[in-house]
Parts: C-alpha cells; sequence; structure tokens
C-alpha cells in the first residue's frame, strides 16, 4: 500500500494549514509508505515545523509556479505520472488531500489502480456559491472522507444522503514533557492568543473589547496582526496604553517555547458561523493544553468536542462581559 499526499503549495509557509499536512505525512509515514508532493520544499523544512523525516517518507517536488505564472494542469499530469509508475501499479494507493479543487479533477480522471480520500475541513460553498458544483461531486463521489470535527461530518452526511466511509481526525499537537509544569504561584496579568486574527468568527474584536474591561491585564498576540484588527478602537487604545504586546510570526518549531511560559490561553471564537459554531476543530487550543496552560474558552459545539468544563472554563460566545469575567477568574485561580 502507498500513500500519496499531493500539496500544490510551497514549503514552508505561514499558513495553519501546512502544519497541519506535514504533521499529518509525518504521522502517516511512521505507519506505511507516503509520498509527499508539495509544489516547493527543502531540507530545512522539518526543522522548521519542529519535526524529524520519517524513513517511509518521500519528498518530490511538483513544480506549480514560474514567478507570477500558475500551471495546475501541469502539477496535476506530474502527479498522474507519480501515481502511475511502472512497477508500482499492483500495489494499492491512497490519495490523500484536503485541496477540493484538486481532489474534483483527480475524482473526475481517477488514475488507475487509486483510491481518492478527501479531507473536509469546511464547507466552501456556504461562503462561495460558485464552488457548490464542485464541492458536491467530490462529497458524492470521493471513495472516503475524513472530518477534523463530528458536526462537520454531521453537516456534509446528512446533506449528501450518501454511505460513505468516513471518520473523524480532529487537530493534533506535539506534547512537550516538561511543559506541563507551571509556576502558578504568583499573579499573572498576561493573556495570550495564539494564530491568526483575520477572520473576525476567530473572536479577536470580542477579545480586545474583554481585556479593556480590566485593568492592569496585557494581551500577548503570537501571530501577525491584521491590518483591520489594529484600526479597531480598543486595539489603538490598549497598544496607546502598552498592554498589547505583538509577537508577530513566530516558527512553529518556537511556539511551544512561547507557550511555555505563558499561564492563560484564550479562544474566543463567535457563534455567528458555521465554520466556528460546529465545524472548527481549532489547533490553539491544543496548543494551549500541549502548553498546560489554563484556558478560557468560547462555549461552542466545536469546543465542547475537545474540551469540557473540567478541562477549561467556558463562556458565553460573541460576550466581551462574559469572556471578560473569565480571563479576571483565571487571573485569579489559574488552578
Amino acid at each position: 500500500m502507498r500513500i500519496i499526499y499531493p500539496y500544490p503549495e510551497e514549503l514552508p509557509s505561514k499558513n495553519a494549514r501546512s502544519i497541519q499536512a506535514l504533521n499529518t505525512v509525518c504521522a502517516l509515514a511512521k505507519y506505511v509508505p507516503v509520498y509527499f508532493f508539495p509544489s516547493d520544499f527543502n531540507d530545512n523544512v522539518f526543522r522548521y515545523y519542529g519535526l524529524k523525516k520519517p524513513e517511509k517518507l518521500n519528498v518530490k517536488k511538483i513544480k506549480r509556479k514560474w514567478g507570477p505564472f500558475v500551471w495546475s494542469d501541469r502539477y496535476i499530469k506530474k502527479l498522474r505520472e507519480e501515481v502511475e509508475k511502472p512497477g508500482e501499479k499492483s500495489a494499492p494507493v491512497f490519495i490523500y488531500t484536503r485541496h477540493i479543487k484538486l481532489a474534483y479533477l483527480l475524482l473526475k480522471s481517477k488514475p488507475k489502480n487509486a483510491r481518492v480520500i478527501y479531507e473536509v475541513h469546511e464547507i466552501f460553498s456556504q461562503k462561495n456559491p460558485w464552488i457548490a458544483d464542485v464541492e458536491r461531486y467530490v462529497f458524492e463521489h470521493a471513495d472516503g472522507l475524513t472530518f477534523i470535527s463530528g458536526g462537520l461530518r454531521e453537516s456534509v452526511i446528512e446533506a449528501i444522503a450518501r454511505e460513505v466511509p468516513s471518520c473523524i481526525i480532529p487537530s493534533g499537537v506535539a506534547i512537550r514533557q516538561n511543559a506541563l509544569r507551571k509556576d502558578t504561584s504568583s499573579t499573572c496579568n498576561e493573556v495570550f492568543y495564539v494564530g491568526s486574527t483575520r477572520y473576525e468568527w476567530k473572536g479577536i474584536k470580542v477579545l480586545l473589547e474583554a481585556v479593556s474591561k480590566l485593568d492592569g491585564v496585557r494581551l500577548n498576540i503570537v501571530g501577525e496582526v491584521n491590518t483591520k484588527v489594529k484600526q479597531l478602537p480598543a486595539f489603538e487604545s490598549l497598544k496607546k496604553r502598552q498592554r498589547i504586546k505583538e509577537w508577530g510570526y513566530i516558527p512553529p518549531v518556537n511556539v511551544p517555547d512561547v507557550l511555555g511560559r505563558a499561564i492563560i490561553g484564550v479562544l474566543p471564537t463567535s457563534d455567528d458561523k458555521l465554520i466556528s459554531k460546529k465545524f472548527t476543530s481549532p489547533l490553539k487550543l491544543l496548543e494551549y493544553m500541549a502548553a498546560g496552560m489554563a484556558i478560557v474558552a468560547s462555549d461552542l459545539p466545536s469546543t465542547r468536542e475537545i474540551v469540557n468544563e473540567e478541562e477549561a472554563l467556558l463562556v458565553k460566545p460573541g460576550n466581551p462581559d462574559s469572556l471578560a469575567e473569565g480571563i479576571k477568574k483565571l487571573i485569579e485561580d489559574p488552578e
């Protein structure tokens, strides 16, 4: 058996999906041969993500870009050639991909002896109706589907009304043993938010408003801050009073070191989108847990797939007052 994992993007990348993709191929390659096809790659990538390359992982670039020009057809053609290499046709091949357009093209003209497994991260047609036909074709013709959350699986299976092999594989993170021991004997007025501020459903606006209600509390943002976020009145006010620390983008290998010194992590996800309410499997929540941090998080079905009231302080989503109260409680008693 061979697993083909096409990834038509360059690595390393600041996108969170690159972390998930590289960790996935490394995990699979512990058990079976995996052939990984990014559009660009170098030997420093594993160090960048804090990973060790497994012996059964084979990496080969298939270029997709030359300067400003993109040739997706060439990527598909070269990928098919790799899948159908002479001498390897008899072995069953599983093509595992998280890219919806790539899955569609592979299913429309499936390589011989190959099964296509699509990893579902969201329902794209809910925000981009033009891709609805492509997405439905993939859902209805894929040989298997994997989902990052139970809520996502429920929504897709109900919509396609088709029996298809499927399973739920939530996000995961490596655990450093020494990260689970924290000194919480002294008061800590620092709270941490890790990840993207680009999407409103991540809840950064509510977090800024909540921190503004708490005297002396400083917000640490680990990741690049979106320009629109910097223009929010709450951000400008906190920045002026030196109550925000912008860490900027930090390579994945260094994130555990930063969180290893942090006490409180915040997951302020909103409840106004299905992706936040039911579909997401928040990587930052798992990073907080792996670092042994106290957590205050929005009380949503997607959150409860990972933690309950005994593992995190759950607060009303989209409510700055509720979030501020939760942060205050953890500052007073992070245990």
